[in-house]
């Protein structure tokens, strides 16, 4: 199961007031208790309803997130500490258009794009770099690699034209003498990367409904990234990222996303972060607060008023986000999870 809560958008709006918890008051054949929050009482059925869905929804946009970041950090070690073998790349060589490239992730597509981050030849730092970094013609054509074996030890010998990215080559074109393959380490304090990657999901919970998933990036150099996986991390966000549904009809949008991917020394990524978000449904409005990390421990506070200064409860997730507990101000306590 997923193990990242990107947002938990809640069925609960209204008017800015304290919470008072539950009210079981009936109400004919159908009653049930209701939760007084921000002036709004809420059924109970709505309630774990909207918290299962959204479970849900956030469950099938964990594994698209996670799997974004780590191509990022995979590209970085790539690209500037393992170089390009143009022989191991039938599942990692992204696809390229007029500047942009498409990386299939195991869950979804990183678009991104690459510029100079120095003068280079007759290109200005910030220009995007026009051509494909993942196509050995950029750095050299014609390549005719030879065995000369009649010399002891054989002696691997290279002959190539330079392609128009051939200054970037540090160092020269690499070839493994037992498969004769080639490959390119590249200048990385040449390079910055830029990501901004969109995943849509449709009738992800209700027939109607839209989740769009955007991850972004302030343009990171290459070189500096390479070291940073490994010590600070690299950062990214989540603003933007929208849900829309009939229901309610219901709107959610984050800001204020920041979150930070380092690489351990096993090779896989832990990473965290926070987030805000704003709920419209209809025309009453719900402000929230989060903390992600796959090292667990996530959960969302629900506020009445922008500021953020008046909570209604927090949802504390399950790291299997398989369901939770709602906790209102007054120690009410909602169990919700996915049926």
């Amino acid at each position: 199961m997923p193990r990242w809560v990107l947002a938990a958008a809640v069925f609960l709006v209204g008017s800015v007031g304290g919470c008072q918890g539950a009210d079981d008051s009936t109400d004919g054949p159908q009653a049930q208790r209701r939760y007084d929050l921000c002036g709004e009482a809420i059924p109970e059925a709505e309630l774990i309803d909207f918290l299962d869905g959204n479970l849900v929804v956030v469950a099938q946009l964990d594994e698209d997130g996670s799997s974004k970041s780590q191509a990022v950090g995979d590209l970085a070690v790539s690209l500037v500490a393992n170089g390009i073998d143009y022989g191991d790349l039938t599942s990692a060589r992204p696809s390229f258009s007029e500047g942009a490239y498409t990386l299939q992730t195991r869950d979804s597509e990183l678009s991104f794009r690459l510029y100079y981050a120095d003068e280079f030849e007759d290109a200005a730092a910030g220009d995007a770099i026009p051509y494909n970094l993942f196509d050995p013609d950029s750095y050299a054509q014609n390549v005719e690699v030879d065995l000369d074996t009649s010399q002891f030890p054989p002696v691997v010998r290279v002959d190539y034209d330079p392609g128009p990215l051939a200054g970037m080559i540090d160092g020269d074109l690499r070839v493994d003498e037992a498969s004769l393959s080639v490959s390119v380490q590249i200048r990385a304090d040449l390079v910055a990367l830029e990501v901004d990657s969109l995943g849509q999901y449709d009738n992800a919970w209700e027939v109607g409904d839209s989740l769009a998933l955007r991850m972004t990036t302030t343009r990171l150099n290459l070189g500096a990234l390479g070291g940073d996986l490994d010590d600070a991390g690299f950062g990214f966000s989540y603003d933007g990222t929208r849900y829309t549904a009939p229901t309610g009809p219901l709107d959610q949008e984050l800001f204020e996303s920041e979150f930070l991917t380092v690489r351990q020394d096993n090779g896989n990524y832990s990473w965290e972060g926070e987030y805000g978000a704003r709920v419209d449904k209809g025309e009453l409005t719900l402000f929230q607060r989060g903390w992600a990390s796959n090292a667990g421990g996530n959960f969302t506070e629900y506020f009445c008023d922008e500021a953020r200064s008046t909570r209604v409860a927090v949802a504390e997730h399950d790291d299997s986000l398989e369901g939770g507990v709602f906790v209102l101000e007054d120690g009410t306590r909602v169990e919700y999870g996915l049926r």
